[in-house]
């Protein structure tokens, strides 16, 4: 049947059916590889030519052509029974005839071709006998037609050519075809089909020697190097090793559209496989390998040397190719990737501080890092963790989209592991399908892949650094957050203002391009400042430090110390250090016996005026012992900034994080320029202080968290004022607090004024101890201290606090600073902190509170306010206070006092409205010195009822004496 004389479909169809490939390639009928494809690669119809292919399969068998035979298995290691497998005969023009077979005339059964030949595409005529070529002799430069006389085919075969070399010109050629029939074709096709790693070579012969040697192996009809785009759709998911000759002369063939001569013919065609869905590799010939083949070598010279044993092919190295996508790919492409790179071991993670997250130069570094949990979202994000795709439709039928697919590069199967990265680019994102799809190289308008997702959770951390800035962070002043995404499972379940050790990797945030961590593993602390593991060297050394022939001398010695090697520069300011000391040492929770100290938070106010180094102290007292936090309160805090808020991330999505007290949970926080902060503010700290708790409603629900924090606060007068402008500087203090009661919850007051001596600041400083307290020493003592709970704090004499107590609060007249309910509390608080100062404990490290203990902290609260606190600081009772009568005296509407007689609450308008200009100076009186009046929520309030009877008494009695004023007047006149 001759194909140009009828429809070339019904042929095509007819040959499809009868060797069962109809039902594979039914689809390609209206697609554009079928409709090229049919203009392509037509059967050969001449019934002469195959009857000279059967008839000429019979040569074999003549004793004449044995040497033929044999010169086929020297020089190409081919055997006859290859030979008649594949019909290779030896034509009437003395070339050795190979058929092409047709694509749909493969047996894969293997079984032999009989006479009853199918169709074929082309002929391969192979002067393999060099009767064709045309002989130039290189040193004689003479050339003849035909063979020379001294040359035979054993001559040929074992490559002795005598100086000869065989020439073909275009005309003769080397390998010839069928005229009209010459186009490129894949041999064997039977071979591409039926296996999924084959190699792709440089001729026909080649690919029946690695065939015969158990190789797969194709080459293209129209020589080495030659490929056809039609059928690259069927390398689509083969793995393809392209394997041509070992001559480096042969591979440089200026064959790259602009012209590159450097181009590799390999590389060309893996390159070209690869980019159209093949899993290509090329062939890197070794050095010493090339070097025992002959010129011009290739598969067929290196399988000769090794006695055609197929194992030889194990010389050869490969490098896989990979594939290059177009520009709408990489546009269509979302920037998430697979994880290449193994995550190291947690010992091998480089630890660094938490202002390394923010270093450029850590940018894709695996890292671990100390920090605090400030905060967590209220649910976790679920993103893919692992995926799972499959596409059975392109697996049992390639169409001409699989080749911009990377699906067949693993045999339509494939199993993934999103990365970190990957994860955290997808965070609350709605579909993310279509960007796995993408990610994964599908094509967007392809949705035969079925996809199967295993999710894992993402949690928005907010990071911020521990209390312990020895370990964490360098700049332990600063109080920053960072957004981090816990990605994945870890030993221990992650809470809200928890310290942990965290290891991730440092990336670039895929929303808003911030840096941010995408932790992949975290752990508890166990060697922070909160942990105390017993040393006996250490224990001596801090014994050292801290030991006296008595309490009193041992705290000298320690105040010393600090004075001379931490602090230096400050002079004459002993009382003021050790009070910063004893601020760090305060317990939280103990008992006197059965009585509890409920009011968790200890706390101490240093006030004074600016340059009498409150700051200075205090940071450099910090930085030695290493831990504790220190905030500027001048920057307008915040309720948020202080207990809690919601922070702003990206994608409008916010997350919850708590505030600077919080965070210090179980250490010590120095609050600055405390008289910055609003008495509202210092109000909505209250209970945070008194019962240990802090709380926020958000619209999640109520948030509670622990904070334990012992408070130190630096204060200035506020206004502006000096402290020297008040007859008591205590009053400063008051006004600071805004009202008796913040004031009374305030542990211990220290006043510090400036020098009075001047000559002192001219005087060098030269150290009067030994530095025994070193940084070492100072924070194993501040570990062993604040690991100390309720039931390690044991006081000798627990009565003794009772007595002490009530007398100091009966000696300075029970001022707001010193109530007589509370002062046997705060005397204990400070006795147990000189006793922590000294390093008092028994063999079990418990902390034991002596009665020499409580003798410090009374001496300590005298040195404080004895200065300016009296018995006859109260108000008499029956009477107000001479400086209030003063001050009413300079109202001259008086009868604007009856406001204050008849109201139980005055607002400021009130106040001002009375006393005009003088507002502040009753307010001076009657709250801060004498505490009749009280501050609450905006409004003034009488401490007592016996006030407003006061002020009415007051008014009756300036009446009575401005109408005898009158009736002397009138008498006169």
């Amino acid at each position: 049947m001759k194909v140009n004389n009828c429809q070339f479909w019904d042929s095509y169809k007819f040959y499809l059916q009868r060797y069962g490939l109809w039902d594979k390639v039914v689809d390609f009928k209206k697609s554009k590889f079928y409709k090229t494809k049919k203009k392509q690669h037509v059967t050969v119809s001449d019934k002469n030519l195959k009857f000279q292919i059967s008839s000429n399969q019979t040569r074999w068998k003549d004793k004449r052509n044995n040497h033929k035979l044999a010169f086929m298995l020297i020089r190409y290691g081919l055997t006859l029974e290859t030979l008649n497998r594949w019909k290779v005969c030896l034509g009437n023009d003395g070339r050795l005839w190979i058929p092409i077979w047709a694509e749909s005339s493969q047996f894969a059964d293997g079984r032999e071709i009989t006479n009853n030949l199918p169709a074929f595409v082309n002929v391969r005529k192979h002067d393999a006998f060099r009767v064709k070529a045309q002989w130039f002799h290189k040193e004689d430069k003479v050339s003849q037609r035909g063979k020379p006389k001294d040359i035979g085919l054993d001559d040929i075969a074992n490559q002795n050519l005598k100086g000869w070399e065989p020439m073909w010109s275009e005309r003769t050629g080397k390998v010839t075809s069928v005229k009209g029939h010459g186009s490129t074709y894949c041999y064997p096709a039977e071979i591409l089909l039926d296996n999924s790693m084959v190699y792709l070579v440089g001729g026909e012969l080649k690919a029946l020697l690695m065939n015969q040697l158990g190789h797969p192996a194709v080459s293209f009809t129209t020589g080495e190097g030659s490929i056809s785009e039609l059928w690259l759709p069927y390398f689509i998911g083969k793995r393809v090793r392209v394997l041509l000759d070992a001559d480096p002369e042969k591979d440089n063939l200026d064959i790259y559209p602009d012209g590159n001569p450097t181009a590799k013919k390999a590389e060309i065609l893996a390159q070209l496989l690869a980019d159209n869905g093949a899993i290509a590799e090329v062939c890197e010939w070794d050095e010493e390998v090339k070097k025992t083949l002959p010129k011009g070598g290739d598969i067929t010279d290196l399988l000769r040397l090794c006695g055609w044993n197929p194992d030889a092919i194990g010389l050869l190295k490969w490098r896989v190719v990979e594939r290059r996508l177009t520009e709408d790919e990489n546009k269509s492409i979302p920037t998430i990737r697979l994880d290449q790179e193994k995550e190291p071991d947690w010992d091998k993670t480089p630890q660094v501080k938490f202002s390394g997250l923010v270093d450029p130069t850590k940018l894709n570094e695996w890292v671990k890092v100390r920090a605090l949990i400030s905060g967590l979202n209220e649910t976790p994000f679920v993103v893919p963790f692992e995926a799972t795709v499959e596409c059975p439709s392109g697996a049992a039928n390639l169409r001409p989209k699989c080749t911009s697919c990377k699906l067949p590069d693993c045999n339509f199967n494939k199993k993934v592991k999103f990365s970190i990265e990957a994860q955290v680019s997808m965070v609350g994102m709605p579909d993310n399908d279509k960007m796995i799809r993408q990610s994964l190289g599908i094509p967007r308008k392809c949705f035969d892949p079925e996809i199967k997702i295993t999710p894992a959770s993402v949690q928005v951390a907010v990071l911020t650094p521990t209390v312990d800035s020895a370990n964490s962070s360098d700049l332990g002043e600063r109080f920053e957050h960072r957004v981090s995404y816990l990605v994945g499972k870890s030993r221990i379940k992650v809470k809200e203002n928890q310290g942990v050790d965290i290891k991730g990797r440092i990336i670039a945030d895929p929303k808003k391009g911030t840096f941010t961590l995408s932790a992949s593993e975290w752990r508890e602390i166990d060697d922070d400042i909160f942990t105390h593991t017993p040393s006996e060297r250490m224990d001596r050394k801090l014994t050292n430090a801290t030991a006296g022939v008595s309490a009193a001398v041992a705290r000298d010695r320690l105040v010393g110390d600090i004075r001379d090697h931490v602090v230096k520069q400050i002079v004459k300011q002993e009382q003021m250090m050790e009070v910063i000391m004893v601020s760090y040492f305060m317990p939280f929770v103990f008992h006197l016996n059965q009585h509890v100290q409920e009011r968790v938070c200890p706390s101490v106010m240093i006030i004074g005026d600016t340059t009498v180094g409150k700051s200075t102290a205090s940071n450099k007292i910090r930085r030695h012992f290493g831990a504790g936090k220190m905030y500027a309160a001048n920057a307008d805090p915040t309720h948020a900034g202080l207990i809690g808020g919601v922070m702003q991330l990206s994608n409008r999505k916010s997350s919850f994080h708590w505030g600077t007290v919080p965070t210090s949970h179980g250490a010590w926080l120095a609050l600055d320029e405390y008289n910055k902060l609003s008495y509202d503010t210092i109000g909505k700290m209250t209970n945070v202080i008194s019962s240990g708790v802090a709380e926020r409603l958000t619209v999640s629900g109520p948030r509670r968290t622990m904070s334990w924090v012992r408070f130190l606060y630096l204060a200035n007068p506020r206004g502006e004022r000096s402290l020297t402008s008040y007859s008591n500087p205590l009053d400063a203090a008051l006004y600071v607090c805004g009202t008796v009661q913040d004031l009374g919850r305030v542990d211990l007051v220290h006043v510090q004024y400036k020098l009075s001596d001047r000559k002192a600041y001219g005087k060098m400083l030269r150290p009067t101890t030994d530095h025994l307290y070193t940084k070492d020493v100072a924070r194993y003592h501040l570990q062993w201290a604040w690991s100390r709970r309720d039931k390690n704090i044991k006081f000798k004499n627990p009565d003794e606090a009772f007595r002490i107590g009530l007398e100091l609060s009966d000696r300075f007249g029970g001022h707001a600073v010193l109530l007589p309910a509370q002062a046997r509390f705060k005397l204990a608080r400070i006795a147990a902190a000189y006793a922590a100062m000294l390093f008092s404990h028994d063999d079990n490290y418990n902390l034991i509170v002596e009665e020499e203990h409580m003798a410090l902290a009374a001496d300590l609260i005298k040195r404080c306010y004895s200065p300016y606190l009296n018995p006859n600081s109260l108000v008499p009772s029956g009477m107000l206070p001479t400086e209030l009568v003063e001050v009413f005296n300079k109202v001259r509407r008086y009868n604007r006092l009856r406001m204050l007689a008849n109201s139980e609450k005055w607002s400021a308008e009130d106040l001002k409205g009375i006393f005009q200009n003088r507002m502040t100076e009753f307010l001076d009186v009657a709250q801060y010195e004498f505490g009749i009046v009280s501050l609450k929520r905006g409004w003034y309030f009488p401490k007592n009822s016996d006030f407003c009877e006061h002020v009415n008494d007051y008014l009756n009695e300036r009446r009575r004496v401005e109408y005898l004023k009158k009736d002397v007047r009138s008498n006169h006149l």
